[in-house]
């Protein structure tokens, strides 16, 4: 399951450069993703990614809470 939620995490942030193009060019205050904009979004990508993928995907189960539900941690 982690392997899922990493792979999801990582499309994840990619996603409104691709889908909301426009709408993320506008809260950017871009005209377009050139002119080293690309590259500083691909920096960012590469740089959280490297985060998804170092953490470890053992999950530890908590003592459940009060509500007997039961919380997950990575």
């Amino acid at each position: 399951m982690p392997v899922i939620i990493k792979t999801i995490a990582i499309i994840g942030q990619a996603h409104p450069f691709h889908s909301g193009r426009d709408l993320t060019l506008q809260r950017l205050g871009w005209p377009d993703f050139s002119e080293g904009r690309l590259e500083l979004l691909q920096a960012i990508l590469r740089e959280q990614t490297r985060t998804i993928l170092s953490h470890d995907s053992q999950m530890t189960k908590r003592p459940s809470s009060a509500s007997g539900a039961s919380d997950f941690s990575v």
